[in-house]
């Protein structure tokens, strides 16, 4: 069973449409809707829209795409000329600060003339951080003088912002890393910096991508990040690091034969799982039970993981409730798709069947929304979100690479 790239070129037109339109001043926007207009994301670059413009590219998307192309180098030297004196680098930063203000102000309820404060804690965070008044960001004092600040670290149990900033510049800068050069300075301050504040017992601390869940996840070791991590110290040639993290992950985070989202998860992740393959922490001799994890929490419209969302829209508060937060998020999906003919490159387990799958499945999706309800694939969230978009180009350059699509 094959793809055919005609078949499938309209939608990934699309995707490449999308990616475009998020190219903003300074870099790339998490969205193309109203949701993330202005807001540019540390993880969301990192994790999808960077690779997915070196994917772009391998599969001739080079007319027209000049200035995307451009937009991801600025987005690169914007985190760099913002990064903190102690080597922190921003969760995010705007093109508009004031622009972005006015637009979540505008978007809340209000209470006898007083901003309900249940939707208002974004703009508090905002607010106590360009004043330099708030406990929860100490380091806001070694941040650079720029009233952007308050965005920086709007979720303080997240910690994964210098990790997958180091990841990213790795592979963009591999050839400007000399020895006093100001972009390997910036790379070394940031694993400084990540190794005093979140790394402990052997292992990063703190949350991920869901950031939504950051008080439940910020004081856990994840193996999301902790496999990223790995990778990084794998590149810096840093082997006894990595040597050392890889038995803290089998020590702690490998139970029973198979990964764990976090040491007392019950629930495999999917996303994790798809790190520790691509990054090298799992070996071949565990990728049947991978592959396993991957079928144990397939759906109808691809792997589902446990994201407890903020409700965005009218209808989404009850799909959250009645799921748990267990939903289809289309990038989870494209990283499974990866992670399997990634395994199936070096093991013939039948990666290769499930990549076709999941494949299906992420094709057959509505557009490039934020998440998928698993019953029914309704869809919710922001409906032209980035890295649902990336990840649907980064595994189509992946099945068109090795001979599945044509």
């Amino acid at each position: 069973m094959s793809f055919r790239m005609n078949g499938i070129r309209p939608k990934l037109d699309r995707a490449a449409n999308l990616l475009a339109r998020s190219a903003g001043n300074g870099g790339i926007y998490a969205g193309a809707g109203s949701r993330y207009e202005n807001q540019f994301w540390t993880r969301d670059f990192a994790l999808a829209l960077s690779p997915a413009i070196s994917a772009l590219q391998r599969l001739g998307y080079s007319d027209g795409y000049g200035y995307l192309f451009d937009a991801r180098y600025d987005h690169l030297e914007n985190l760099l000329r913002r990064q903190g004196i102690s080597g922190a680098i921003p969760i995010l930063f705007a093109d508009d600060l004031q622009e972005l203000v006015v637009k979540k102000i505008g978007r809340c309820e209000y209470k006898n003339g007083i901003l309900d404060t249940k939707k208002t804690f974004v703009l508090k965070r905002i607010f106590d951080g360009m004043l330099g008044n708030s406990q929860e960001f100490p380091e806001f004092t070694n941040w650079p003088d720029d009233n952007e600040r308050g965005l920086y670290r709007l979720t303080p149990g997240t910690t994964d912002s210098e990790l997958l900033f180091t990841r990213i510049a790795l592979t963009n800068w591999s050839g400007e890393l000399f020895v006093g050069s100001k972009k390997l300075n910036g790379i070394v301050k940031a694993i400084y910096y990540l190794e005093r504040l979140y790394v402990r017992d052997g292992l990063h601390h703190g949350g991920d991508w869901r950031d939504t869940m950051e008080v439940f996840f910020k004081d856990r070791p994840l193996l999301s990040n902790n496999s990223v991590l790995y990778g990084v110290y794998i590149a810096l040639g840093e082997y006894k690091k990595a040597k050392a993290l890889k038995n803290a992950i089998a020590r702690v985070l490998y139970k029973d034969g198979t990964y764990l989202d976090y040491p007392d998860a019950t629930r495999f992740d999917p996303f994790g799982a798809s790190l520790a393959v691509l990054h090298g922490v799992a070996s071949p001799d565990q990728y049947p039970a991978i592959l396993e994890g991957f079928r144990l929490v397939d759906s109808e419209c691809g792997v589902t993981i446990q994201c407890k969302h903020n409700p965005y829209q009218p209808g989404e508060a009850e799909t959250i409730e009645r799921t748990d937060g267990v939903v289809v998020w289309p990038f989870v999906v494209g990283y499974t798709i990866l992670a399997c003919l990634h395994m199936e490159k070096y093991s013939k387990v039948g990666g290769r069947r499930l990549a076709m799958d999941q494949f299906e499945k992420l094709h057959a999706q509505d557009g490039f929304a934020e998440y998928y309800d698993p019953a029914d694939g309704s869809k919710w969230g922001e409906y032209a979100q980035g890295w649902s978009a990336a990840l649907y180009v980064m595994a189509v350059e992946a099945l068109h690479r090795t001979g599945i699509m044509n």
